[in-house]
């Protein structure tokens, strides 16, 4: 099993020239709609390769929904790379967990440029 992380860049130097990556995103209060679906890949196959994401942040609008309003935490990520190590998967692509506001600003010349730490207070 190869087990890799983003750096704390948010770039990978590696570039995919062929093949497959299913890249999931982990949703807030969500980890069992992760877990359904690491079963349905591995059903398919253990070896495709999988990037479990955790950068889901809520956008304004769903700031008070009581699951989509917050980020995911530590503990439910890690619940998900857990299970998919678990299921066998060979190869597995992580991030860190962490607090950044990952939302484009499309008003601003560089809208993939994210300056702050991220966080609520940034999401207004």
């Amino acid at each position: 099993m190869r087990r890799s992380s983003v750096s704390s860049t948010g770039w990978s130097i590696s570039i995919a020239r062929r093949g497959i990556l299913v890249r999931h995103l982990v949703l807030p209060g969500r980890t069992d709609n992760s877990l359904a679906a690491l079963e349905m890949i591995r059903d398919v196959s253990p070896f495709i390769p999988l990037s479990l994401m955790s950068q889901y942040t809520p956008i304004p609008a769903v700031r008070r929904h009581p699951l989509l309003g917050r980020r995911v935490t530590r503990d439910e990520y890690e619940h998900v790379v857990n299970a998919a190590l678990d299921l066998g998967f060979e190869e597995l692509y992580t991030q860190e967990v962490d607090d950044r506001a990952l939302n484009p600003d499309f008003d601003r010349e560089e809208p993939f440029v994210w300056g702050g730490t991220g966080g609520r207070d940034e999401l207004s």
